[in-house]
């Protein structure tokens, strides 16, 4: 079995030094880094035989390579996190934190740009539900039995299918944010209704 001890990888480049890390390549393509304390040992491989996705780059960590799986990179650029084979660009299993999240919509990119209406009606077509995971969710980063709240898919999908995505594993998903739009002229649709009341009510009053 060929080993050779790594300092630092930069780029193309592997410099070398004694005591840090192991690593060692097995038949079937695997790079195991071992280090000294013999904890926390890390495998670089391109996924078991059979069944995995094409092109397939697997980073795990265990005793043997894909005990525990990290992060997925496949050929055609799909990167999971905590996913085997994930089915968007960025496919993570499990809650993501970030400072900023910024979606584009300068006017710029956009034509035909039409406004929203009638969004109270179709709202009415929308039930906001309470729900636990199943064990099927389990598999998206979810855990089975934990309650949560949200809507779901194929209802919002009837009525805002711009808002509503179905990825490779045939699961459909709801961009929530864009909701927003909605929600906002659902707002002032509801102004609108409140103001007319009020004028109807300012002229009863006077007569």
């Amino acid at each position: 079995m060929k080993r050779i001890t790594i300092l630092a990888v930069t780029g193309l480049m592997v410099l070398m030094s004694q005591n840090i890390v192991t690593a060692q390549t097995d038949t079937f393509g695997a790079i195991t880094f071992l280090p000294p304390d013999g904890f926390a040992w890390f495998h670089i491989d391109n996924g078991p035989d059979g069944g995995r996705p094409t092109g397939r780059l697997r980073f795990s960590y265990g005793v043997n390579p894909g005990d525990f799986e990290v992060m997925s990179l496949l050929q055609n650029g799909r990167v999971g996190i905590q996913k085997s084979n994930p089915a968007y660009p960025l496919d993570v299993s499990g809650t993501i934190r970030a400072s900023k999240y910024v979606t584009s919509s300068d006017i710029q990119l956009k034509e035909n740009i039409m406004p929203l209406t009638g969004m109270l009606e179709k709202l009415d077509n929308i039930q906001g539900v309470s729900f636990e995971w199943n064990d099927l969710a389990a598999s998206q980063g979810e855990v089975s039995g934990q309650r949560s709240i949200g809507l779901i898919a194929q209802e919002v999908e009837a009525v805002f299918p711009e808002v509503v995505t179905e990825g490779d594993d045939h699961y459909k998903s709801v961009d929530y944010s864009r909701l927003t739009a909605v929600l906002i002229e659902a707002i002032k649709e509801l102004k609108r209704e409140n103001v007319e009341l009020q004028q109807r009510l300012d002229v009863l009053e006077q007569q």
